[in-house]
């Protein structure tokens, strides 16, 4: 009885935490407001004020919840991230000089002594990712992109450092840290690959990943995708049908590569 006591008091702190995680999301609350004017114009006077709006207002209500939805543009993510899927092991054939390739992630924090460069979530997750191919087949990773203002410090530095303590030597790492946005990944670390030679592997988000390989194909670099940091959830729970801020921000993500892709090809970088 008292297992089951306390059973129960879990169940409903984890119901209470829900409704108000809930009630404190704008998008939940705008979708709410929307719905309750559209179906208070339909239901108005047709001479009333209010029901000349009521189709804008019920565009809205739709609107809003398209957005803010995280079902739905977890469907987008989904898409884009499976363009290219995780090379099995047996796919992975050991190149006698492989390179891995990493693009790097990360934002700056400013300090009384300057700026510094601090790893984001896909910043470590592309590392483990990078230091996981180079122990299972040698080679060289080269890290790249994403200085501080000042040229103090970079993200491909910062995962650089990472990486060795992870165990790969600083003879096996080679860091190219001026580039600052993926054309300039590749169009700095060519001229490195080139010298090295080898196959290539390229390391990046999953969800960045497509606009990355049309860049590298783009620039005649033959590139395997390994991509990891995949966001997309795999198996819908009712939760996510519910509108919440994580649906504009994951939505954000995805149209920042859609039109990412766009430009670049407009400007013939991929």
């Amino acid at each position: 009885m008292p297992y089951f006591g306390f059973q129960g008091i879990l169940f409903m702190r984890s119901v209470l935490t829900e409704f108000l995680h809930l009630l404190l999301s704008l998008p939940f609350l705008m979708v709410v407001v929307l719905a309750v004017l559209t179906i208070f114009a339909l239901r108005t006077h047709p001479a009333a004020g209010l029901r000349r709006w009521r189709y804008v207002l019920l565009l809205s209500a739709v609107g809003v919840y398209l957005i803010s939805a995280p079902a739905i543009s977890n469907a987008v993510v989904f898409w884009i991230e499976s363009i290219y899927a995780v090379p099995m092991p047996t796919a992975l054939a050991a190149p006698k000089k492989p390179i891995v390739l990493v693009l790097t992630a990360g934002w700056l924090r400013a300090t009384a002594q300057g700026y510094e460069s601090k790893l984001s979530e896909a910043g470590w997750e592309r590392t483990q990712a990078a230091v996981k191919l180079w122990k299972r087949h040698g080679g060289i990773l080269v890290f790249s992109g994403a200085p501080t203002p000042d040229g103090s410090d970079s993200a491909a530095a910062g995962m650089s450092r990472v990486a060795q303590q992870m165990g790969v030597p600083e003879a096996a790492i080679m860091v190219e840290s001026a580039s600052l946005n993926t054309y300039e990944n590749f169009l700095f670390s060519k001229p490195l690959l080139d010298q090295y030679g080898g196959e290539v592997w390229l390391v990046t988000s999953a969800l960045q990943m497509p606009r990355a390989m049309a860049v590298a194909r783009k620039m005649g670099i033959s590139a395997i995708a390994y991509p990891c940091d995949f966001h997309a959830e795999e198996h819908l729970n009712w939760r996510l049908w519910l509108p919440s801020n994580a649906g504009p921000a994951m939505l954000e993500e995805a149209l920042h590569e859609l039109l990412g892709t766009l430009v670049y090809r407009l400007r013939g970088w991929a």
